[in-house]
């Protein structure tokens, strides 16, 4: 089974100025996800979908491919995921590389990530034949069931119950548990995507993991810093690759 790792990283970013290689620890951002990758066990290759050439550069420099950039119209804020990955299919077809029978999606924004958990959610995805996709999500306190959206100036609750129970009054003890999708770790089939039109199909494969850092805002950054998880990556990076961070 051919297992590759994809990592979208546009140039453009609204919160940080060029945020997925954006020094943390002097390291670029998105070096902590390729890193993490090449460690894997299943892992064939690792490759990184960017439209701008310093990420492809920076992105080769720690040991990922980028045989081609992704083109402007599918970097924007509207951009999905579905497209960017059928693009990257079919330039991989274009330019004859082996083709990826599954797809491990890693965002570059969560840098905090331990291979042994990347490895044992590719193992339970493999394993489970029925599966879809596999997302990584985290157990969270809010209660979207008890949530608003605003119509005309005025509330209206999200969850609304045909026999006009009240919902949102409801204690949140009476509601079942809910994740939070959080970018640890995704798989997906492209056989899937191409031919059923959903991104992650209709079995998404349930993988729990804790809460972890995800990059966003200047605060995020900030406390990433001090993250036991990046710290000990930082230097695993700095150990193993010959490359010069006082630069970066």
């Amino acid at each position: 089974m051919k297992i590759d790792c994809l990592i979208p990283a546009r140039a453009g970013s609204k919160g940080i100025l060029k945020k997925n290689i954006f020094p943390l620890k002097k390291i670029p951002l998105i070096a902590y996800s390729i890193c993490v990758a090449r460690q894997s066990k299943f892992i064939r290759n690792v490759y990184v979908s960017t439209d701008s050439k310093e990420i492809a550069e920076i992105a080769r420099d720690f040991g990922a491919l980028t045989p081609f950039l992704r083109p402007n119209y599918l970097s924007t804020d509207k951009s999905t995921d579905r497209e960017v990955f059928i693009h990257f299919l079919e330039s991989q077809k274009i330019i004859d590389l082996e083709k990826s029978d599954y797809l491990v999606h890693l965002r570059p924004t969560t840098p905090g990530r331990k291979v042994e958990i990347i490895d044992k959610a590719i193992n339970d995805f493999y394993k489970d034949k029925n599966c879809s996709s596999l997302r990584s999500a985290h157990l969270t306190k809010n209660c979207p069931f008890k949530w608003f959206k605003i119509e005309e100036n005025y509330f209206q609750p999200i969850f609304k119950e045909d026999s006009g129970l009240e919902v949102h009054n409801m204690p949140r003890q009476m509601f079942p548990d809910v994740y939070i999708p959080n970018g640890y770790v995704d798989i997906v089939k492209p056989n899937i995507f191409i031919n059923d039109g959903v991104f992650h199909g209709k079995k998404i494969k349930v993988f729990k993991t804790d809460r972890t850092i995800d990059i966003d805002q200047l605060s995020d950054l900030e406390r990433a810093e001090d993250d036991k998880m990046i710290i000990e990556l930082s230097k695993f990076i700095k150990n193993n690759y010959g490359l010069s961070f006082n630069s970066l």
